[in-house]
């Protein structure tokens, strides 16, 4: 019994040192950072390809959760905490502005924003407010 504990301890220490060797952190999934815009050289890009390079299931909106939902469910989006529209308010944001963008789930979004918000949010945070 404490053989079999002790190999599988060891299993377990070696696959998650494995997993961090490299030294880089693990993207997010519901994060896009500034330097990983930099990074793939998007800073010519607007926020709409930023996301479509990194998270292109944002794009695509969520499913309905009950015959009485509309087909898809899509983020509205808020730009430095300010209610902007629809997906389409991406293409209008440079990528070398863009500090972060963050995937704010529905539930957290209606918590925080409340109603009109059953698809979720995508937040940019630009580098020009803060």
């Amino acid at each position: 019994m404490h053989r079999a504990l002790v190999c599988t301890s060891l299993v377990v220490s070696v696959t998650c040192a494995s997993s961090t060797q490299t030294g880089e952190p693990r993207p997010s999934r519901s994060v896009i950072t500034a330097d990983q815009v930099a990074a793939e050289d998007l800073q010519g890009a607007t926020a709409w390809e930023v996301v479509e390079r990194f998270h292109s299931d944002w794009l695509l909106g969520s499913p309905p959760t009950s015959p009485n939902d509309p087909p898809r469910l899509y983020p509205v989006i808020y730009v430095d905490d300010i209610r902007m529209g629809d997906l389409e308010t991406l293409r209008t944001v440079p990528g070398g502005d863009i500090r972060d963008i963050r995937l704010i789930a529905p539930r957290d979004a209606i918590f925080r924003y409340g109603v009109g918000h059953d698809g979720g949010i995508i937040a940019i945070r630009t580098k020009l407010k803060h």
